[in-house]
């Protein structure tokens, strides 16, 4: 467990490797920016890692701070 600070709208992505092994953090990045809402952002980086040649599942979260006040897990 680790922690760290955040601001509103910071984006937040975990993805097996049939993602991180096909894109670039750059490419994830930009594509990321590029998309107007997580939905599309979602989609764009399974087909970019797809087109690029990835033979792994893809799997992908994208998590955004949304700014609500709540309690951290371990008390702080």
């Amino acid at each position: 467990i680790s922690l760290t600070t955040h601001e509103v709208g910071d984006l937040y992505l975990l993805c097996t490797d049939g993602l991180s092994d096909a894109l670039t953090s750059s490419e994830m990045e930009a594509l990321l920016n590029a998309s107007p809402n997580l939905s599309i952002a979602c989609h764009k980086l399974i087909e970019t890692a797809k087109i690029k040649g990835s033979s792994d599942n893809i799997t992908l979260l994208i998590i955004e701070s949304v700014g609500l006040h709540a309690k951290n897990l371990l008390g702080q």
